[in-house]
């Protein structure tokens, strides 16, 4: 076993090189570093940059995109790049500290948040908490958003309320994007 800072290094280091391009007097660009995205300024169609949601199950299809504001980031974590098979099963990476095992239920979560490094950290943490657990930590950070997709046959797309306003599906994903309730739990 071994420990490394995939969940919160690659985003820190994004938002080191954002800060060194925004002081530099860049006016748009788009940081990824693995999967880990920052954005500034607009794309060259004066619009959000957009980024595309992989499907966990089908490697080639995506299930739509995300349009990220001006100084925005994106971080994904799944059970499908890095795993694991034994015995003819998946076993994630991303370790659940509550039992020592890898996490069970969620294929991906991609969050959408004010810097990188909120973004990786929140993507794996969310990740070992699923969906409704969740919900308490997105309402205490504001800008963060979910996107949850559980490891079911049948895909699901759960995203939070404001995910809903960033989130375009494909049309043949359409009908499986569902939106959390609000938690009413506080």
């Amino acid at each position: 076993m071994s420990v490394d800072l995939g969940g919160i290094g690659k985003g820190y280091a994004v938002d080191m090189a954002f800060e060194m391009v925004r002081r530099s007097g860049v006016n748009a660009a788009m940081l990824d570093l693995g999967g880990n995205i920052r954005v500034l300024g607009q794309a060259d169609s004066g619009t959000n940059w957009t980024i595309g949601v992989r499907n966990p199950f089908e490697r080639e299809q995506m299930l739509g995109k995300i349009a990220l504001p001006n100084g925005m980031a994106v971080a994904t974590s799944g059970n499908y790049e890095r795993f694991v098979e034994m015995g003819g099963r998946r076993y994630s990476h991303i370790i659940d500290p509550r039992t020592g095992y890898p996490v069970e239920g969620m294929a991906g979560v991609t969050v959408v948040a004010p810097d990188a490094s909120m973004s990786d950290a929140l993507s794996t943490g969310l990740f070992v908490l699923g969906s409704q657990a969740s919900l308490d930590v997105l309402k205490s950070l504001p800008g963060a958003e979910a996107l949850f997709i559980p490891d079911r046959a049948r895909i699901e797309i759960w995203l939070t309320a404001g995910m809903e306003r960033l989130f375009v599906p494909h049309p043949e994903s359409a009908s499986s994007v569902k939106i959390l309730p609000a938690n009413t739990n506080k």
